[in-house]
């Protein structure tokens, strides 16, 4: 029987060794480690596993996909905050280019209420809630501006103020914007 390096050997001198399926305790434990059958997979440390041949085409696809799901979650942990910071550039650029349109078109320029003020503890500044006349008499649209005021230049509740908004005639599906909310960084 071989020992040490040799151990396993199909070339022993018990039953024709592993590829005839020996009856020797070391020729079938040949068998299932070294079979063109079968393949050992090690998981973690010390543990391993055999799996039938025809079914390793499985634990190599689930390898392939946990590493592209590395990837991808790392390539989205990257790509998330800069996508949030160039949708807050786009809004900026957004609303800033529809004041100064407004600027240029005063039918664009609507008078609203300013209906609360609210801190956004996030950030450490106010911003608030308004509302203006729906043209057809029949409600009001809601609205609202970015965190921008501090508590002393927040507007009043109550209190009247411009807005700037993307179509001469309100309705509920109209975007507006405060007019004094421009060039605010």
């Amino acid at each position: 029987m071989p020992s040490g390096s040799h151990y396993g050997s199909s070339g022993s001198h018990s039953s024709g060794g592993a590829s005839r399926g020996g009856s020797s305790s070391s020729s079938s434990r040949t068998s299932a480690r070294f079979s063109p059958f079968f393949s050992t997979i090690f998981i973690g440390r010390g543990l391993r596993t055999t799996v039938p041949q025809k079914y390793r085409w499985m634990s190599v696809l689930s390898s392939f996909l946990i590493v592209a799901a590395i990837m991808v979650l790392m390539v989205g942990l990257v790509l998330i905050p800069a996508s949030s910071t160039t949708k807050i550039e786009q809004d900026y650029a957004y609303y800033q280019d529809m004041i100064a349109y407004a600027e240029l078109h005063p039918e664009l320029i609507k008078e609203a209420t300013v209906s609360d003020r609210f801190l956004n503890e996030s950030c450490g500044k106010y911003y608030i809630t308004y509302s203006l006349d729906l043209d057809n008499g029949d409600g009001h649209l809601e609205g609202y501006s970015f965190s921008v005021y501090t508590l002393s230049t927040a507007p009043r509740i109550d209190d009247t103020i411009k807005v700037a908004v993307n179509s001469a005639t309100v309705t509920l599906d109209t975007d507006s914007i405060p007019m004094d909310s421009k060039d605010i960084p």
